[in-house]
């Protein structure tokens, strides 16, 4: 293509272009000498000088209500598809239950451990009591945010409350507890969202699996022995820290994506 071709074909684009603009510039000084392209020129730059001052009327009602038509039943049959609710977890109903069904299995799995009477039970009541919030929570990923730092907050200050020494005390163990904890209300999540054909934002699956391990949290309050300040941070909140990572990362899986795709 000639640049008199390119110029005459792109006359409307170019006229409508800054006039500093280097492609307009050039183009115009193209056209200075030549005729054709001069007038294409002209003529595009007039009808854009009219449109600009041109004052249209407002669309009626019936038009918008035509525009909008095939929109709202494109929204509406979205919403019917749809098996939850917007804005709500695919499986929240199920995550409350999961988390104390969580709370039981570690209690079953320390029962054999010593008791910690020296541990504050009101404080592994608190952590209980902040995982069944963040579970019921867990229903609105809106407050995904406030959520998962509230948890944090409290998991941190619970280790910090009981700590009682700086020794190095290793414990997977307790790490091991708390996953297995946290697994439980996030494998009802990703469950029940491959079953619906629903896969929710990762703050949904990350505020479940939180709440479960600060579940185990709260139990490893009454019967772990340990006391060092590197055991409760590392393998405690270092536990819902590393639920919270996983559960973003399960949430991802291109198998939960692709479920979720086919319906």
């Amino acid at each position: 293509m000639s640049l008199c071709e390119e110029v005459q074909a792109q006359a409307a684009g170019l006229a409508a272009l800054p006039d500093y603009d280097p492609e307009r510039c050039a183009a115009f000084e193209h056209a200075a000498t030549c005729f054709p392209c001069g007038r294409a020129l002209r003529e595009s730059a007039r009808m854009m000088d009219m449109l600009g001052r041109a004052v249209l009327p407002p669309p009626s009602s019936e038009a918008l209500q035509r525009a909008a038509a095939p929109i709202l039943a494109e929204f509406d049959a979205s919403v019917q598809r749809a098996p939850v609710q917007a804005g709500q977890s695919p499986g929240w109903a199920l995550v409350l239950p999961a988390v104390v069904a969580g709370g039981a299995v570690a209690l079953w799995l320390t029962s054999k451990g010593p008791v910690m009477p020296e541990r504050s039970y009101p404080l592994a009541l608190g952590l209980a009591m902040v995982a069944i919030l963040g579970a019921t929570i867990s229903r609105y990923v809106r407050y995904g945010a406030a959520a998962l730092g509230g948890m944090l907050f409290v998991s941190l200050a619970a280790s910090l409350l009981t700590a009682t020494e700086n020794s190095l005390q290793v414990g997977f163990a307790c790490l091991s507890m708390e996953l297995a904890v946290a697994a439980i209300p996030i494998g009802t999540t990703v469950i029940l969202a491959r079953a619906r054909g629903i896969v929710g934002p990762p703050g949904y699956y990350m505020m479940a699996a939180a709440a479960g391990a600060l579940a185990g949290q709260a139990v490893l309050e009454m019967r772990c022995p340990a006391g060092s300040l590197f055991h409760m941070l590392g393998f405690h909140t270092g536990g819902v820290l590393m639920a919270i990572g996983i559960a973003g990362l399960v949430a991802r899986l291109p198998r939960l994506q692709a479920s979720a795709a086919s319906r």
